[in-house]
């Protein structure tokens, strides 16, 4: 199985980290349009959600499903779900569990056979599902794949982007080992934040 490190959305915005949608189970090579479970954790930070679920909520590829995992926030997470009642799964534990045992309860409630982990501030074009799903099904060897990042501050202006290692960089298919060595290479920092 590979990794792959693309930029298959034409733009991505986001606050935070990579993207990710892996592979739960192989789909059916006979199925075109594979149900996909969008995670998308969150604790205490309602201030960018709505805007990271309207986007969520806008994607163009609609065999999808959305489920919030909220980890026991005490701010406005719960009124905001309510919102999309219909529209998302909500998920709220009584205790903080961790960003790691959180999505791993997303985990077991997902039903798609692609997985996909999402933060709560950030946000996603409209043509982002549709194309990690393009890429999973023109590439069946791999098993995960990742974007860029375009950092933008609280009123949605771009003032960076994440600058990948030479070793990493690219659209093709890169070997777990390839990426296992990048990331023990390379430190947090040295995949730093770029200014415009």
């Amino acid at each position: 199985m590979e990794l792959a490190l693309n930029g298959i959305a034409p733009r991505k915005t986001c606050r935070t980290a990579r993207l990710s949608m892996t592979n739960k189970t192989p789909s059916p090579s006979t199925e075109s349009r594979p149900l996909v479970s969008i995670l998308v954790s969150r604790y205490n930070g309602a201030a960018f959600l709505r805007e990271a679920l309207d986007s969520i909520v806008a994607q163009i590829y609609s065999n999808l499903e959305i489920i919030l995992l909220d980890d026991a926030s005490s701010d406005d997470t719960p009124a905001i779900a309510a919102e999309y009642e219909g529209k998302i799964t909500y998920v709220r534990r009584p205790n903080n569990l961790g960003i790691y045992d959180i999505e791993n309860v997303g985990i077991t409630q997902a039903r798609g056979s692609l997985i996909a982990t999402y933060h709560a501030d950030d946000i996603y074009l409209s043509t982002f599902v549709e194309g990690q799903v393009a890429y999973f099904q023109a590439h069946p060897e791999v098993g995960a794949v990742f974007c860029s990042d375009i950092f933008v501050d609280e009123e949605s202006w771009e003032y960076g982007h994440l600058s990948l290692a030479q070793d990493v960089r690219g659209e093709q298919p890169l070997n777990y080992q390839v990426v296992l060595n990048a990331l023990l290479k390379y430190k947090t920092d040295s995949w730093s934040v770029r200014a415009q």
